[in-house]
């Protein structure tokens, strides 16, 4: 995953010669930030956050370099964390819905580890005592 999150940050660099904003955006949103969710979804939390940040940095700084036209540099901290939020919320909530990669990968891992543990709870007690219990007690032997 290491070698693989470099590869998209030099990927979303070679849109830059996209002159239609539009599908400059539809690029970065659909193919750039969907490449690496498989691995997003299956990968331990401790080990995604900070490369995935990396990664959403640096698509965040391509929208907002195509999008003012290199005018963004001039912005206040404040106004661009702004804009960040808004570009990352989703449509429905006003935002260009470009899905936060590292905090995705919080939500969907838990949510697998919860699909474990709903299906634990669904085997019967007598397949769970089994599984933990030997077949033969102490009590047997006497």
């Amino acid at each position: 995953m290491q070698e693989k999150a470099p590869a998209v940050q030099v990927d979303v660099g070679k849109l830059d010669i996209i002159s239609d904003g539009l599908i400059h955006y539809q690029m970065l949103r659909f193919c750039q930030n969907t490449r690496l969710t498989f691995l997003v979804r299956n990968t331990p939390t401790p080990l995604i956050s900070d490369i995935f940040a990396k990664i959403d940095a640096t698509i965040l700084e391509a929208l907002c370099r195509k999008g003012t036209t290199d005018a963004h540099g001039e912005w206040t901290a404040v106004f661009r964390r702004f804009v960040d939020m808004k570009l990352q919320l989703p449509y429905f909530r006003g935002g260009f819905g470009i899905t936060p990669n590292a905090g995705s990968a919080i939500s969907a891992f838990y949510a697998a580890s919860v699909s474990l543990v709903q299906w634990l709870g669904f085997c019967s007690h007598q397949s769970r005592i089994s599984l933990t219990l030997p077949a033969h007690g102490p009590q047997d032997k006497i």
